[in-house]
């Protein structure tokens, strides 16, 4: 189901959608939707799919919530009375016991992020199916998902800001882009990553890789612009 030229033909894009229009009752609210996605790995069938991207988008800010509440040095302390010891010091647990704690913890949210990602995805193919092969928008975002949840995307970010910045002969004083410094500190964070958590990695870059097909060969929406 893909015209000359590997495009997908724009009516696909809208009959994805009336596939999943006949509403029967009433759409939850996204704080509801997340929630149940969350807890119970389900989600309302008959959805749209600019419904499922909010869907979507939920779960990124749900994630993004408690990654910035661990990244506070006070996310694992609970206030109390301390008890001194003879040298006169509290003796609170601190340092790599914590952090340990805080990464495990983050991780299972993200695993559970993953879950809800999933279901996203199971319900798209559903779509896909209905509609002989032809991958709509929501695939595109569903596939980036991946790398956004998994891979430390920001560090990357920075990287391609400086080397952008290299190929423009731009000075990076005065153009406010990212020093080189910077750059290397990212991409060690970078390495780091792909070597302590390389199945994640793997997955990442091959879900890039579907992105990047799907960007160039399938788009088909004002909000998935042409990639030639």
């Amino acid at each position: 189901m893909v015209a000359r030229g590997g495009k997908t033909p724009s009516w696909v894009c809208y009959l994805a959608d009336g596939l999943k229009y006949k509403c029967r009752e009433r759409n939850p609210s996204l704080a509801l939707a997340v929630h149940k996605l969350f807890l119970e790995r389900q989600m309302k069938a008959d959805l749209g799919e600019y419904s499922n991207l909010l869907l979507l988008h939920g779960v990124y800010q749900e994630v993004f919530k408690v990654k910035d509440y661990f990244n506070r040095e006070l996310s694992t302390w609970t206030p109390s009375v301390p008890e001194l010891n003879d040298a006169g010091t509290s003796g609170l647990e601190t340092g790599n016991a914590s952090a340990l704690g805080r990464r495990s913890t983050f991780e299972s949210w993200r695993s559970a992020a993953m879950d809800c990602v999933d279901v996203l995805h199971w319900s798209a193919n559903g779509v896909v199916a209905q509609l002989l092969g032809a991958e709509h928008a929501t695939v595109l975002h569903l596939q980036f998902s991946r790398v956004v949840l998994w891979s430390p995307y920001e560090k990357v970010q920075e990287i391609a800001a400086y080397l952008a910045s290299l190929t423009e002969r731009s000075e990076l004083q005065d153009s406010g882009g990212a020093s080189m410094e910077a750059a290397i500190q990212a991409e060690s964070e970078v390495l780091q990553w792909a070597q302590m958590d390389e199945h994640k990695a793997r997955l990442a870059a091959l879900h890039c890789g579907c992105f990047f097909w799907h960007r160039i060969r399938i788009a088909c929406a004002i909000a998935v612009p042409i990639g030639r």
